[in-house]
């Protein structure tokens, strides 16, 4: 019999929502460690899968090596809560996670930004606006800004799906049949390398899904504090952020203006 008692691995994933894409990471994931299931729907898809927990009990299971009691068999590491951005913004200010995974259709590192700005500089003012830019892309590479804010950048058309189990091909789409000249990630940080830019590129974890690296989100909000630090005196600083990866990507725009 296995042993009813266990340590808790403060390794850990952030979910966020709790629908199709969630649950495909779940499932595909190799020996998966602790993770928690956010979604502002208490009746989504993955929370009827999965335990619910109190936050500040998750909170205490990342941050602490505790020894806790388990089932005889197989102890519970993937958990549900009701929640939104702010609750992921509580976690990673708590415990850099090991993959941040978005599966909800917001921007939520760009959420995650303004609330960091919000709590690290309250005298400061937020607005967001849509980046204007010339981009110099491939014609293969698709462009779209029907959001109030948001630009999004694609190798599929807006009708075209791509398949589930994606691998993300390097150079050349077999699904769409369309050459990738560079990647949507790259494109990004080459247009962009004269601006305020934080990029976060989301890793291929498996065909169909990925996740933001813990340390990629840790180094660059290190990277933003220094930055508005550096120049809050300025009247106002335009900052763009991105996430992307191999075929796909989304845009967004901060002014920060500091209030008089």
């Amino acid at each position: 019999m296995i042993s009813t008692w266990a340590i808790i691995l403060t390794e850990y994933n952030i979910i966020f929502g709790g629908g199709k894409f969630g649950e495909k990471f779940i499932k595909n994931t190799k020996d998966p460690i602790l993770s928690l299931i956010i979604d502002t729907d208490p009746s989504c898809l993955l929370a009827k899968q999965y335990p619910k927990i109190d936050i500040d009990e998750f909170i205490e299971m990342i941050t602490l090596n505790n020894t806790f009691h388990s089932s005889d068999y197989e102890k519970d590491n993937i958990f549900f809560y009701v929640g939104d951005i702010r609750t992921a913004y509580k976690l990673i200010s708590t415990k850099i996670p090991k993959f941040l995974v978005p599966t909800a259709p917001i921007h939520i590192i760009f959420e995650v930004i303004r609330i960091f700005i919000k709590e690290k500089f309250p005298d400061l003012k937020i607005k967001q606006f849509k980046p204007k830019f010339s981009f110099q892309k491939p014609d293969e590479m698709f462009i779209f800004s029907f959001d109030k804010y948001e630009i999004y950048f694609s190798y599929a058309d807006w009708d075209e799906i791509c398949p589930d189990n994606c691998p993300s091909p390097l150079g050349y789409c077999p699904f769409h049949k369309r050459n990738k000249p560079i990647t949507i990630s790259d494109f990004l940080e080459q247009q962009l390398s004269k601006s305020n830019y934080f990029g976060f590129k989301s890793t291929q974890i498996g065909a169909g899904y990925g996740g933001i690296d813990g340390n990629l989100i840790k180094n660059q909000l290190d990277n933003l504090f220094n930055f508005i630090k550096q120049n809050s005196n300025h009247f106002q600083i335009e900052i763009l952020i991105g996430t992307s990866c191999n075929c796909h990507g989304v845009l967004s725009g901060l002014k920060i203006i500091k209030e008089d």
